[in-house]
């Protein structure tokens, strides 16, 4: 049972993301996923204007503490300092999915260099939507994870956003193991 003083820094915790969009039970702020809708953006517009691949290469990969440390969001200082207070368990599951996301997108940067040099436009055009279907995958993937609630899936729901798959990218979500441990 929670002393008087975890009960109050709780309850103070819970005051202050109130009206935020850092999730009070989670402690994980959806904008992060700002940072992958932006090179999700910008690989759909290669299809048609392969001159964007440039600022796909310019994207970096950034993890959640440095997104908001350079970001405009409003509470910005407060997802940094709640992030040390998520449990381990669920920032590792949070860190592995970022970096399939992160891994994909180096791969496909790659691939897309390679498939805009070849000069064939429809390959580059189904190249990109291949990528733009892997990553939103993988940011539904940390979007779970965000969001915490979605954790309660069913087994089956769960076992079919990991076995729906091109095959081009392993999509690793969270297992039941993981959801059991994340609800101790």
């Amino acid at each position: 049972m929670p002393s008087a003083d975890e009960s109050a820094v709780s309850e103070a915790l819970r005051a202050r993301l109130a009206g935020t969009n850092i999730s009070a039970d989670t402690l994980l702020a959806t904008d992060y996923l700002n940072h992958f809708n932006e090179i999700i953006m910008m690989v759909e517009l290669v299809a048609d204007m392969p001159e964007m691949l440039e600022d796909a290469k310019a994207w970096k990969p950034l993890g959640y503490v440095d997104h908001f440390r350079f970001s405009q969001f409003a509470e910005r200082d407060l997802a940094i300092e709640v992030y040390e207070l998520i449990p381990e368990a669920r920032r590792r599951l949070f860190a592995d999915a970022i970096a399939l996301a992160h891994a994909r997108i180096a791969r496909a940067i790659d691939e897309l260099s390679q498939a805009v040099g070849s000069d064939s436009p429809g390959q580059v055009r189904h190249l990109c939507g291949e990528v733009a279907r892997d990553l939103h995958r993988l940011i539904d993937q940390i979007s779970i994870v965000i969001h915490g609630g979605a954790l309660a899936l069913d087994q089956p729901d769960i076992d079919g956003l990991m076995a729906n798959q091109t095959g081009s990218v392993p999509v690793a979500g969270p297992t039941q193991d993981d959801i059991d441990k994340l609800s101790d």
